[in-house]
């Protein structure tokens, strides 16, 4: 009879299968598709990085930036002939990542931040293996080869509205069973309230799971 009378109780307190509107899923996709439904991005490539300022063993009658372009010509010429794109980095990148063959790690594409978030630009048209430059930016002249791309990518809605509202379904379930067990909580006498306790928290979980 107790078991009886507690799940007519628990039935009658969660909540009825209440239509679940298009405004509320947009609401919670919008809340939640940067955690959920959004697949981040990543870039990874090799970098000769040539400042201008830093060069050695030029003419000092001619502008530094005009035999800096000079020198990125020739370079770019080399690697168009098939030359080794990780030797020629060793040999004129001036970044500290020049030892190692001018290789940046995987990363997000926006976290690059000036005078390197240009590259981000360039690489979203490229493939793999494919080279661009140079790229001339404040202080720096560039030449990178691709690695890897991947741009970010949101789910949209229409692929992904099912797994919105059994979302929706399943939060008012648990906001329910929630209020639910504390008001039974309360009712509980000191004595008994544990065990009460335990035994309803069964009882609602096999209601919520019918």
């Amino acid at each position: 009879k107790r078991r009886i009378l507690s799940q007519s109780y628990i039935s009658q307190q969660l909540p009825k299968d209440q239509p679940i509107t298009y405004s509320e899923m947009m609401t919670t996709y919008n809340e939640t598709k940067g955690q959920l439904y959004t697949t981040p991005g990543s870039l990874r490539f090799r970098l000769i990085d040539l400042e201008p300022a830093k060069m050695r063993d030029i003419d000092a009658n001619r502008p530094r930036q005009e035999q800096a372009r000079e020198l990125v010509d020739g370079i770019v010429k080399r690697i168009k002939q098939g030359e080794d794109f990780e030797q020629l980095v060793k040999e004129y990148s001036q970044a500290n990542k020049a030892l190692t063959g001018g290789l940046w790690p995987k990363l997000a594409p926006d976290s690059l931040v000036a005078p390197y978030d240009v590259l981000v630009q360039k690489a979203a048209a490229m493939k793999p293996g494919e080279t661009a430059g140079p790229v001339e930016v404040e202080g720096h002249i560039f030449v990178m080869q691709l690695v890897e791309y991947q741009s970010k990518n949101v789910e949209s809605f229409e692929k992904v509205q099912n797994q919105v509202k059994a979302r929706i379904s399943f939060e008012r379930m648990r906001r329910a069973i929630d209020k639910l067990n504390e008001e039974l909580v309360q009712q509980a006498s000191a004595a008994d309230r544990a065990r009460f306790v335990d035994f309803c928290v069964r009882e609602i979980y096999n209601v919520a799971n019918k």
